[in-house]
């Protein structure tokens, strides 16, 4: 979901009243351990109202001048062939957070990407594509050859969405195999920055990566 207020309505307490409010509504659930949330507006609002911040790196490449020569063994996603697609993805997630947890004692969780959630972010692209923009075909890209089967251990493709008003492509969720099927994946977000007149590939990624490293001189890292 998002957290929303009408800029007239801005500076009067209505959003952290809000959030008072669910606050009171989780801690009386009884099915809920814990509350998530992701902030585009800085970390000191929601650190100030009780939620502990993590640290996050946002990797960013910029769009290249010169030709970008995509391999051949991608395929671009429509919403509608992401079904097994995601099936497949979160039953490996599943696998490796029981991995994980044998592991080690700290408690970890992970968010399922579900094609629901995928929806909705796509829902949300739709309505902010409306007037004179380039429509949205594609969702994404997966590779067929080079670890891109349908082996689940060699899955490797990205999800997307179109972010208009910052002019960038944000990537929703990236899989790979290896620093080669990063690279093809990374130049098919490329390919449609620049079908799309954008200016740059937008990816949240864990804090101990940095994948600036395997890419380009055009990516960096920077802490959120």
């Amino acid at each position: 979901a998002s957290v929303f207020c009408p800029e007239k309505y801005r500076r009067r307490g209505f959003a952290a009243r809000m959030l008072q409010l669910l606050d009171a509504e989780l801690k009386n659930a009884k099915d809920v351990t814990f509350s998530v949330l992701f902030s585009d507006i800085g970390n000191r609002y929601y650190a100030d109202m009780g939620w502990k911040v993590y640290p996050s790196k946002q990797l960013s490449v910029n769009v290249r001048t010169e030709p970008i020569f995509e391999t051949t063994d991608v395929e671009y996603l429509l919403a509608d062939d992401m079904k097994e697609l995601v099936e497949q993805d979160c039953a490996l997630i599943r696998s490796e957070m029981l991995i994980h947890g044998m592991t080690t004692t700290r408690l970890t969780c992970a968010i399922l990407p579900t094609m629901e959630k995928y929806q909705w972010f796509f829902a949300r692209q739709k309505l902010e594509c409306r007037g004179p923009r380039k429509p949205v075909t594609h969702v994404g890209a997966r590779l067929t050859t080079g670890g891109g089967d349908l082996l689940p251990t060699r899955l490797s493709f990205v999800i997307w969405k179109v972010d208009y008003d910052k002019k960038i492509l944000q990537i929703l969720r990236l899989r790979y195999a290896n620093k080669d099927c990063l690279h093809s994946l990374i130049q098919a977000c490329e390919k449609t920055v620049a079908l799309l007149e954008l200016t740059k590939v937008v990816c949240w990624i864990r804090p101990e990566d940095d994948l600036s490293k395997d890419l380009s001189e055009s990516a960096d890292v920077t802490e959120r």
